[in-house]
């Protein structure tokens, strides 16, 4: 019969590796319960995405179904928040704004083709304003003409020299807030990104099959009633880019000049 020995205390080092092992298998479980929590939050957020915008689309698709007995369209959210998503919001100068401008330029020897109607395209490539399409003689006198034509791009205005024939050309456009399914690259306010454009740049215009080339010499913002710009005695031609500045608000005029490059 083997004698019954006294029960001796462990080594500080034996200690430790029970810790250490002790440790590792509290890490563990911890890990364990960690990743099942995270497998639970992650089927969570995708089942209450799927929930929420499964119907949603569903409704939307649904808003475009015409009922068949009244004729009314069901819209599942309020009408003011779709046409903040699908609208463009921008400051219209007026027509006194265009008149002026008219009015005060000067014009030496020049003949102002009014009856031109070949469409002209734009491009000042560092705003990323590409090929836009360019109305000649689009009257500021007639809101209901020049709206017409801004939805399409930017226009030429009537009474001032076309582009490549001399003087001082003068080009307006639109610039504003889009909704968020409107392109910031829209046409109707493609001169939002006229604020790109700096000194040194070059803005090209596509005529009668011909490239009329400008380079940037001023950029400025003014106040609406100052038309300084129109007035330059010089015998250069030139064009002058113009647009209502800050986005949405239109409380001054953005402007870009640009000299004919020979």
């Amino acid at each position: 019969m083997l004698p019954i020995l006294p029960k001796t205390a462990l080594s500080s080092q034996e200690k430790r590796v029970k810790y250490t092992e002790k440790s590792k298998q509290s890490n563990t479980q911890k890990l364990s319960v960690l990743k099942g929590l995270s497998k639970f939050v992650i089927i969570g957020g995708l089942l209450l995405l799927v929930t929420q915008l499964l119907p949603l689309g569903v409704s939307y698709a649904q808003s475009f179904i015409v009922h068949a007995y009244n004729g009314e369209t069901y819209i599942p959210v309020s009408q003011n928040f779709l046409q903040k998503m699908i609208s463009v919001q921008y400051i219209d100068p007026g027509q006194a704004y265009f008149q002026s401008v008219v009015d005060h330029q000067r014009v030496q020897d020049i003949t102002i083709d009014t009856s031109y109607t070949q469409p002209m395209n734009i491009t000042v490539g560092t705003a990323e304003i590409n090929n836009i399409l360019l109305t000649p003689n689009v009257p500021g006198s007639d809101k209901s003409l020049y709206e017409a034509a801004l939805k399409k791009g930017v226009a030429h205005l009537k009474g001032t020299p076309l582009p490549g024939s001399g003087g001082t050309s003068i080009i307006y456009g639109h610039s504003g807030l889009s909704g968020l399914l409107v392109s910031p690259h829209n046409p109707q306010i493609i001169f939002s990104r006229l604020d790109a454009a700096n000194v040194g740049d070059t803005v090209t215009i596509h005529r009668d099959g011909k490239e009329l080339q400008y380079l940037v010499t001023s950029k400025k913002i003014i106040e609406p009633t100052d038309v300084t710009f129109i007035t330059d005695t010089s015998h250069k031609e030139k064009i002058v880019l113009i647009t209502c500045w800050p986005l949405g608000i239109g409380t001054k005029r953005l402007v870009l000049i640009g000299e004919k490059i020979q």
